[in-house]
């Protein structure tokens, strides 16, 4: 009993402090303009779900997707530009933040406590609770038009195509830097990933696909694909995948490293705008009594066995 307690705690412990849940799924998930609807495939049986339709003109722009919910922000008529959230299937829509005065909202990103959100028009970083309530400007200064936005648990990342740059901030917006500019060799940087150690962009004027450390270094070009229009891209362990929103629509993928690209799914592709792929853990960091609980049971066996050795 003691030796099952205490592996328990361990493994207990040691999962609560994984935060890189890359690769755990086989679902990728977009937004389609064309189609006004969020599309998905399983990427092992290479099959399409039944797609999540809109009425109106929604133009669902940013998705994000966590173990059980879909988020998305709506960039249509001025009627449909808000936050809303389903289950995985479509079904219990709610609108979180409705007639919050966006023009162009784009990116959006989920953790634990918030919902990040890039304004293109506004030129701004907002963030609101996962309610919707508590809406606050991060940043909105020094920005031309943010694209995409990431999270990590210690910064704030977006695309800004305008500007040729990406950029970070600290999670409350403060201290905002330039990761990457054109001075390095790009000119319109539109969808980010996070993966590990690295920040990947795609780059839809040089038609390439990068990748940099988190602090811009080490900058590494990909693949180049010219004839492709880049929107956004999203990495696992194995793969990056990316939409193409060219006179040729389709879902692309090619390995880590850049080589065997290949067309995932193009049937009934439209206007892919975004992608994401449900995030198992979107906690930045994890919950202190489930630690505390862990540390607890681990604390209990050790003091009980240095109690038996004193007996």
């Amino acid at each position: 009993m003691r030796h099952s307690l205490a592996s328990f705690a361990l493994v207990s412990l040691f999962g609560l402090l994984q935060t890189d849940g890359i690769g755990a799924t086989s679902v990728l998930y977009w937004t389609d303009w064309g189609t006004d609807s969020i599309e998905s495939i399983d990427l092992n049986a290479m099959t399409r779900s039944t797609p999540v339709p809109f009425a109106g003109n929604v133009n669902p722009a940013g998705v994000f997707v966590t173990e059980n919910h879909l988020y998305w922000v709506g960039a249509g008529n001025s009627e449909f530009r808000s936050i809303q959230r389903a289950d995985l299937d479509g079904s219990n829509v709610t609108d979180l933040l409705t007639d919050f005065g966006a023009l162009n909202p784009r990116g959006i990103a989920v953790t634990g406590s918030y919902i990040y959100l890039a304004e293109s028009s506004l030129e701004r970083i907002l963030r609101t609770n996962l309610d919707g309530s508590g809406l606050t400007t991060l940043v909105s200064s020094g920005l031309d038009g943010p694209f995409d936005i990431s999270v990590t648990n210690s910064y704030i990342f977006w695309s800004d195509p305008q500007a040729g740059r990406i950029q970070r901030s600290n999670l409350d917006g403060s201290n905002v830097v330039e990761i990457v500019t054109s001075a390095s060799g790009f000119s319109f940087p539109t969808g980010i990933a996070i993966a590990g150690d690295f920040l990947y962009w795609a780059d839809d004027v040089s038609g390439s696909i990068q990748r940099s450390n988190l602090d811009g270094s080490g900058i590494t070009t990909l693949l180049t694909i010219p004839s492709v229009t880049w929107n956004d891209i999203e990495v696992t362990d194995s793969h990056i995948y990316w939409t193409d929103n060219s006179l040729n629509p389709s879902i692309q993928r090619s390995n880590i490293d850049g080589s065997n690209v290949e067309i995932v799914t193009s049937a009934g592709v439209d206007a892919p705008i975004f992608l994401a792929i449900p995030t198992p853990n979107t906690s930045p960091i994890p919950e202190p009594s489930r630690v505390l609980l862990s540390l607890a049971a681990l604390g209990a066996v050790v003091l009980r066995r240095r109690r038996r050795r004193t007996k």
